[in-house]
């Protein structure tokens, strides 16, 4: 297995990340946030039957036009998952597998 994996997604009106949220000021929801890193860590982890959050901390605003790193990385206590810009990051989670 491999001890991480990472993915480049650019966030924009069409692709309906932010859809609903919020009218007139449109976000990417925290939930779509945490299941684009549980996707990740599924690629990573193939063998997991499901996922845990232990931990998730929204740190900053993604919006329309942004350009993010999503990174999960094997830790000690489970998958660190990041998504990231070049100005820091966005959210940070902790994942534990179900096996």
């Amino acid at each position: 297995m491999a001890n991480s994996a990472s993915k480049q997604l650019s966030v924009t009106m069409q692709n309906g990340h932010c859809d609903g949220h919020f009218p007139g000021y449109p976000l990417v929801p925290g939930a779509l946030q945490a299941q684009w890193l549980i996707d990740l860590a599924a690629e990573l982890c193939p063998e997991a039957r499901g996922w845990t959050i232990s931990k998730l901390k929204l740190l900053r605003e993604i919006k329309p036009g942004a350009d993010i790193t999503l990174t999960v990385t094997a830790g000690k206590f489970g998958l660190k998952g990041e998504i990231t810009d070049a100005d820091g990051a966005f959210s940070q989670m902790t994942l534990v597998a179900h096996d």
